[in-house]
């Protein structure tokens, strides 16, 4: 805790927290998946409560406002849906992940910042790269790594644990950058993450990692005066480009830069173009299609399988913003990244940029809405816990200003 000295109970709560995020990947196709979250959730409020001499602290926040419009115009879809209870289903799932959301927001918001959460999603990320490493056997992920495969999916989709894996990087290479930290745990961390990421031949969690990383570099050699930045960002950006160059070529990535030269090749018309590509592609295309018949109000959330099944498919368009279009049609797409514009728009109006973790909220806000290009997010678990983070460090950011009437400049 940043403001305050930590409690018997505040280290309680922020373990089954990080016990609850890691849950979100490592009982994601548990049958007792929500049970656990259920039980997890009710042990934070029980020590909430606790901490809080028996009160509970009920805030309506932004937060609260803009996702509970997003549910309400999900389960108005229903009335046109050619499946209500694929709708049904995503209004349950989204409602229970809010209240699980509303639960630690009644706690982090308190806090006075967001550093705890920061870690959280850190710890995270190295128990569930952990626990991959143990599921697979390192012997096996080595031999993986070694072909230039990927492992399988089995307690959770395979670009969702990698995706995770580069975030928690992120997050650690971010404090090695900025916050001077200097522990060998810190570093430790970073190499079964690495290691998870090659293994699992995500081109997103790669992307995700390198330009997390390089974001992390180029804002922190910002300065005042804009010609020098863009002075800095040029040498930085090209030196970059060819290190990236240097890493894509690594036998270590070799899985992974197989799958990228196939993704370059569709984007450049010129080259083999992996089926996963292909495929994909397709999906965008005829959930376009879809679109374009039904523009305002879009088929039904939580109904994109009958879009694919067009073509012999039973899946989601694996695309979050076509996903919402064709399912939910305009409305649908501006309830929903209407959420991503509010946190925007607050973050420039309170300077982000100009704190320690406001930095790092920005740098992951672009990330998230780039990696929505390759995944469906609305109705993930995680997608709500970093919404709500970044709620809670508007609400930082506010105090600051109304307290101060300036924001504080992080010292870089």
């Amino acid at each position: 805790m940043d403001k305050e000295r930590i409690t018997i109970v505040d280290s309680v709560i922020l373990s089954l927290t990080t016990f609850l995020f890691s849950s979100f990947y490592l009982f994601n196709m548990n049958q007792f998946g929500s049970l656990i979250l259920a039980i997890t959730t009710a042990l934070i409020l029980l020590f909430v409560v606790l901490k809080n001499k028996g009160k509970i602290k009920v805030e309506f926040s932004e937060f609260h406002g803009m996702v509970i419009i997003f549910i309400i115009y999900c389960l108005l879809t229903s009335l046109w849906a050619r499946s209500i209870s694929a709708v049904i289903e995503k209004v349950v799932t989204i409602s229970e992940i809010l209240i699980c959301m509303s639960v630690l927001y009644s706690y982090f918001s308190y806090m006075g910042s967001i550093g705890s959460m920061i870690r959280v999603v850190k710890w995270g990320g190295a128990i569930v790269s952990a626990y991959t490493i143990i599921v697979y056997g390192f012997s096996e992920l080595r031999m993986i790594v070694s072909v230039g495969g990927r492992f399988g999916t089995t307690f959770a989709n395979t670009n969702a644990i990698t995706l995770l894996a580069a975030l928690s990087a992120v997050l650690i290479f971010y404090d090695l950058l900025y916050r001077n930290t200097k522990g060998i745990w810190e570093v430790i961390l970073l190499l079964p993450e690495i290691f998870v990421i090659s293994a699992g031949g995500s081109r997103k969690a790669f992307f995700f990692l390198f330009a997390g990383a390089s974001m992390c570099i180029l804002f922190r050699f910002t300065a005042k005066n804009i010609f020098v930045t863009a002075v800095h960002w040029l040498i930085i950006g090209l030196l970059l480009l060819f290190l990236l160059q240097f890493v894509i070529s690594l036998p270590f990535f070799s899985g992974i830069q197989s799958r990228m030269e196939g993704l370059i090749a569709a984007i450049t018309g010129s080259g083999k173009v992996d089926s996963s590509t292909k495929l994909r592609e397709l999906y965008i295309t005829i959930g376009l299609e879809q679109f374009k018949k039904t523009p305002l109000f879009g088929i039904g959330i939580g109904n994109s399988n009958y879009i694919t099944a067009t073509i012999g498919e039973n899946t989601y368009l694996h695309n979050n913003f076509i996903e919402l279009l064709a399912c939910g049609g305009i409305i649908g797409f501006v309830c929903y990244y209407g959420i991503y514009v509010k946190i925007l728009l607050d973050f420039i109006r309170y300077k982000a940029g100009q704190e320690k973790y406001g930095i790092i909220c920005l740098i992951l806000l672009f990330l998230f809405i780039m990696m929505d290009y390759g995944q469906v997010s609305y109705y993930s678990k995680q997608t709500y816990f970093y919404l709500m983070m970044m709620f809670i460090e508007i609400k930082v950011l506010r105090g600051m200003k109304e307290s101060d009437g300036f924001t504080h400049e992080f010292s870089k």
